[in-house]
């Protein structure tokens, strides 16, 4: 008759079999480098107390400098979160009126002065007007979509304002050039990108 293992036998065995090498869980990552790292590190404060707290008191203002960036990062107008010249937020209808020109409207303002040092006019104009229109849409006062007419956009914008104002003056150059293939001088259209420019940086800041 075989005798049946005692309670403790079985636990023993059980602590040697688990015991063995191929039992043994590898250290993570964390444990082999961190933790060790950690340890250094506490024991290095404990024997040096002064320069500790001058170390700790060094990060605890880098911390805080963190914290209130980001919180004025939050903080701001969500419009001028919105609207940072690095471009339109991705899928808005501001972003939607530079599709066919540029990622943002720096880039959009460079292709416009290159257009116009080429004496491209017409694409000048069209890219200012759309800058403008990619703009205005960022600070609400008009929401950009295809189908829409200049005259929608001037009756969303109003006639009130620096921004209406130049809204109307850049396009009844637009509708002469684009739509009319009339003449336009260089020096007008160039000062229209400049207003529109100005603009885009006042809405960013």
């Amino acid at each position: 008759m075989i005798q049946s293992a005692s309670p403790e036998q079985v636990r023993e065995i059980t602590r040697a079999v688990l015991e063995r090498p191929e039992f043994r869980a590898e250290p993570s990552l964390f444990e082999r480098y961190v933790v060790p790292l950690l340890q250094e590190m506490l024991s290095w404060f404990v024997a040096n107390p002064e320069l500790g707290f001058l170390v700790r008191f060094v990060l605890v203002i880098a911390l805080v400098a963190a914290l209130a960036y980001i919180a004025y990062v939050i903080g701001r107008e969500p419009g001028s979160l919105r609207l940072a010249l690095t471009g339109p937020r991705a899928g808005s209808s501001s972003r939607e009126a530079l599709d066919e020109i540029a990622p943002s409207w720096n880039e959009a303002v460079a292709l416009a002065r290159d257009a116009l040092a080429v004496g491209d006019l017409r694409r000048a104009v069209w890219i200012t007007h759309r800058v403008l229109l990619s703009t205005l849409d960022g600070m609400e006062l008009l929401v950009f979509k295809r189908w829409k007419t200049n005259a929608d956009y001037l009756d969303e914008c109003g006639a009130a304002g620096a921004e209406g104002r130049l809204l109307a003056e850049l396009t009844d150059a637009y509708e002469r050039v684009i739509y009319a293939h009339g003449k336009l001088d260089r020096e007008t259209a160039s000062l229209l990108l400049g207003r529109v420019e100005s603009l885009t940086g006042r809405a960013s800041s």
